[in-house]
């Protein structure tokens, strides 16, 4: 070992051997503040802790050949190396410690490390490599301020742990082959993560808990065990443009009151959801891209009240989004698409507002609402979904406005078992099955609404359900405009029923309901047609332009007919015809204005 003084302004150089156990402790204890020491290549056996407490020290090798290995038998909070100076400098060295295992206790501040900076430090590691059986890494505490760059920490329990009001930069580095998380971030610190892989740790890529504010950008992240990314405590740490993928169970947890901010991050190949929100926590998460997920895309539960904008959900084996418990939440512009079953499906006593998102081609609905959900949806563009475009069941009451839902392989919007809300300003269209279809004791109000274009009818009411229509628009539907069938008993009123291919209301079998006030014109066959034991009222009615007649009563059933003013129509205004003779006379078949005979 040779020790070159110089004048005060001018830097000491040590040039150290390995020839000698301890000979870096050696030259740390004997070094000056502004000391470089220039490791020659071999492996540095250290007996005892090593500390960097003078400032200005540096410690380099300029070939990657030296070796720093611990010899002593670590206790908690053990270190191989110790930085609690300011402007010292690591270049090159390869750092090794060994500790026994089970040395590592759950508190991360008093677990063993092979490198600690702490205190104010604002040392600089450049292209070191830090390996720690059973223990840290790189542990960062204190207010210190250290800057990383280009390092591989490896075969850690916690690759680099950032605590207490720590603010370092770590950017470019290679964490992997962790027992825990390869970043971890707590207390109250933050700090920057940047540019680094993390590969191959075994619960975690990072965590963020505590009362932490990090930022982790543009990181990639893949085969970790559990998370990509674990946010707990209160933190309101930043994730942007990272990837995350290969094997994890979920990308991005979101958990406690955490409040984080994801934005433009890539989640493929989750095995349950690419992002979870959980327990009370909240956030925003826009611009992220997750997809092939084998559970769900996003899910959100609890009481959770995340935000999600602009994402894209896509290819995952289970559903896109699922919202569940008593979460809520705002969920904008996001792009849902190609998921095996649901693109959205909003459960349990769950209260989320749904706006000018578009959700198609998936392999079920589009939206499922069912329980007790409710919420507001609009704006939406529901469309090409292998079954119905917006299915509402089991007491749902949320309320849809000014959606546009079509194209959808069974119906474009559903109610059934009980379910309610309020439906309005909806343009449904060209779903195949109906565009409307109401069942189930259903209580819905429908109102100035859009029903055209179905291969089948444009609202089918079923079921018991006793849903309320007012001034919608029924239109170009190859079956009926409205079809009222097995006990529905709807209440349609002050509606425009037009240009349908065959009928404009059709109620058969059990049907029931009130049909008051409503414009019904130019049908290919009838204008009104009864059947089957179906009762009906109709009042107040405009009927004109059907191709064979106005109103068609047949078999045995019956309709109270007042102040209906019907004209044009191909074959009469009015024609009932009868199976079996009526043992009452006929008063309950009343036809107003035009005078026309009551039974025939």
């Amino acid at each position: 070992m040779s020790d070159t003084a110089s004048a005060p302004d001018i830097r000491q150089t040590m040039i150290v051997f390995s020839n000698k156990i301890g000979s870096l402790g050696a030259a740390l204890r004997e070094a000056k503040p502004g000391t470089d020491i220039l490791l020659q290549g071999g492996k540095y056996i250290e007996p005892e802790p090593l500390r960097m407490c003078k400032a200005g020290v540096s410690i380099r090798c300029s070939n990657h050949t030296s070796v720093v290995i611990s010899s002593f038998t670590a206790g908690p909070a053990n270190r191989l190396l110790h930085i609690q100076a300011s402007d010292v400098d690591l270049d090159g060295v390869h750092f090794k410690a060994t500790f026994p295992k089970g040395d590592t206790p759950a508190g991360l501040d008093t677990a063993s490390a092979c490198v600690e900076i702490s205190g104010d430090s604002n040392a600089k590691i450049i292209d070191c490599t830090i390996e720690c059986v059973d223990g840290h890494g790189i542990l960062i505490s204190g207010d210190a301020s250290p800057k990383l760059f280009d390092c591989r920490v490896q075969e850690a329990v916690f690759g680099i742990s950032i605590l207490d009001s720590a603010t370092p930069l770590v950017q470019g580095c290679l964490v992997k082959q962790c027992t825990s998380f390869g970043v971890a971030v707590e207390g109250n610190a933050s700090g920057q993560v940047l540019d680094c892989w993390i590969d191959s740790c075994s619960k975690g890529g990072v965590r963020t808990g505590g009362n932490t504010s990090a930022t982790l950008r543009n990181n990639h992240i893949r085969n970790t065990t559990i998370c990509g990314i674990d946010c707990a405590g209160t933190t309101t740490s930043k994730f942007l443009g990272n990837v995350i993928e290969g094997t994890h169970v979920i990308g991005i947890q979101a958990s406690e009151q955490s409040d984080i901010v994801c934005a433009g991050n890539s989640i493929c190949g989750s095995e349950g959801s690419g992002i979870l929100v959980c327990d009370a926590a909240r956030g925003h998460f826009c611009q992220n891209n997750i997809r092939e997920a084998t559970k769900s895309g996003v899910a959100v539960r609890d009481t959770a009240a995340p935000i999600f904008v602009g994402n894209t959900v896509s290819d995952c084996a289970g559903s896109g989004f699922v919202v569940h418990g008593a979460a809520s939440g705002i969920f904008r512009e996001n792009e849902v698409f190609n998921n095996k079953v649901v693109g959205v499906a909003v459960k349990g006593d769950a209260n989320t507002l749904w706006e000018c998102n578009v959700v198609r081609k998936n392999g079920a609905h589009g939206f499922l609402l069912r329980d007790d959900a409710n919420g507001t949806f609009q704006e939406n563009i529901i469309e090409s979904n292998a079954m119905t475009g917006f299915l509402v069941e089991d007491r749902a009451s949320p309320s849809v406005w000014n959606n546009t839902i079509g194209i959808n392989l069974a119906a474009g919007l559903m109610l059934t078992h009980d379910a309610a809300g309020t439906y309005q300003h909806n343009r449904v269209s060209g779903n195949r099955a109906s565009n409307v279809v109401l069942s189930g004791n259903s209580k819905g109000v429908l109102l100035r609404n859009n029903f055209s274009d179905s291969p089948m009818c444009g609202v089918q009411v079923q079921s018991h359900s006793e849903c309320t229509l007012t001034e919608n628009t029924i239109a170009n539907n190859r079956k009926a405009n409205l079809c009222v069938i097995g006990s529905g008993n709807p209440h349609v009123e002050a509606n425009t029923i037009q240009d349908g291919a065959r009928y404009g209301v059709l109620v058969r079998d059990e049907g029931r309901g009130q049909f008051l006030r409503n414009v019904i014109l130019r049908h290919g066959l009838d204008g009104v047609k009864l059947e089957g034991t179906s009762e009906a009222v109709f009042e107040g009615n405009m009927i004109g332009g059907s191709k064979r007649v106005g109103i068609y009563v047949l078999e045995a059933a019956r309709a109270r007919l007042v102040d209906n003013a019907v004209s044009h129509c191909g074959k009469g205004a009015a024609v009932v015809q009868r199976q079996q003779p009526e043992e009452e006379n006929g008063s309950w078949l009343v036809w107003g204005r035009e005078g026309v005979a009551t039974v025939g």
